[in-house]
């Protein structure tokens, strides 16, 4: 299976399975846990949890670890002649885009003129080393958290999208 990356914290497809909807929760249903406020140790590491209905599910996986970057998937089951069609919404939390958003254009806009400024007294008479260390700046300070962001994100995402396939035995196509 190819593991995509993720440009933005945000993806839809759709999954179709020749199963009825009574089949998909049963067998989505069984997979999934219900959320716990509290957890003691790390025994359903890479089961997931959340919550599955006829309408649709909202579910994450439990991790043995920590990544603030998670995803949440929320789905919703449409019936069609010859099985069923589920349409897949994969996110972070809102809380967590929030701060990332206030981390990237907060944070790393003050940490950038420090950079800066001592590249530019270090090659005052030189044009083309200024601007190589103004790229230079803009990579580590944009690009690097930007990557810290999504790399995990798609990492999960990619996780949960597999299990999925693998819980509804289906093909994935493009959402529309």
């Amino acid at each position: 299976m190819d593991m995509p990356i993720y440009w933005l914290p945000y993806s839809r497809l759709t999954l179709y399975s020749p199963l009825s909807l009574d089949d998909v929760v049963g067998l989505l249903s069984d997979q999934v846990f219900r959320r716990r406020i509290l957890r003691w140790g790390w025994r359903d590491a890479g089961t997931f949890e959340g919550e599955v209905s006829y309408r649709g599910f909202n579910i994450n996986r439990v991790l043995s670890y920590r990544n603030s970057w998670q995803p949440v998937i929320y789905g919703s089951f449409r019936e069609l002649p010859k099985g069923i069609q589920i349409n897949i919404t994969v996110t972070m939390h809102h809380v967590v885009i929030v701060f990332s958003l206030c981390f990237l254009l907060l944070f790393c806009p003050l940490l950038f003129p420090i950079f800066h400024v001592g590249s530019i007294i270090s090659n005052a008479f030189d044009s083309v080393s200024k601007f190589a260390n103004l790229m230079g700046s803009i990579a580590c300070f944009g690009l690097i958290p930007y990557s810290i962001i999504l790399l995990p994100f798609s990492y999960e995402a990619n996780k949960t999208v597999e299990f999925l396939e693998g819980v509804f035995r289906s093909h994935k196509t493009p959402a529309i």
